[in-house]
């Protein structure tokens, strides 16, 4: 009997451990694909990153190519002022005027980008920037009301068109 029980203990003995090398070879499969995987999720978390950075640059990119519009029709709207002022209200009325609306379009074509952009996502900075440029704005109007009402020396309409040129 003592032999009996000797030989099903050392067959039991085999089964277990045939099973626990099935675990261990499972288990040392299973770490390498883990390792893997691992790896793998942080090259797609950099992916993700990479891609998220480059949506802001070309939103930023966006952003300045109509930011350079806008700034090039004023500059040419400041030509047609200074020309309308030097002649004291006698030419370049309707040049002005015209400017003045194809200055207004460029303007709302940059304003409704400044409101499509995602500004918390393009940090502090840009968004400081880009409200300090709309502001600049708010103050063409009354620059405009002045020049046209040839209230405002040569001078003084250059200087107060300056603060649009940061935009």
């Amino acid at each position: 009997m003592k032999a009996e029980g000797l030989h099903t203990k050392q067959k039991d003995h085999k089964r277990s451990s045939g099973w626990g090398l099935k675990k261990q070879l499972i288990i040392l499969a299973l770490i390498p694909a883990l390792i893997v995987g691992g790896f793998m999720s942080i090259l797609l978390l950099h992916e993700f990153e990479a891609k998220k950075h480059t949506d802001q640059i070309r939103n930023i990119a966006d952003y300045m190519v109509a930011a350079s519009q806008v700034v090039h029709q004023l500059q040419r709207e400041r030509v047609a002022s200074v020309g309308y002022i030097s002649s004291n209200g006698d030419r370049m009325t309707g040049m002005m005027e015209k400017q003045r609306r194809l200055t207004d379009k460029y303007f709302s074509v940059l304003n409704n980008d400044i409101k499509s952009l995602d500004i918390k996502n393009l940090g502090y900075k840009f968004a400081r920037r880009a409200n300090t440029s709309s502001r600049s704005f708010w103050k063409l109007p009354s620059i405009r009301k002045k020049i046209s009402s040839l209230s405002i020396s040569k001078d003084e309409s250059n200087k107060s068109k300056e603060p649009l040129k940061n935009i």
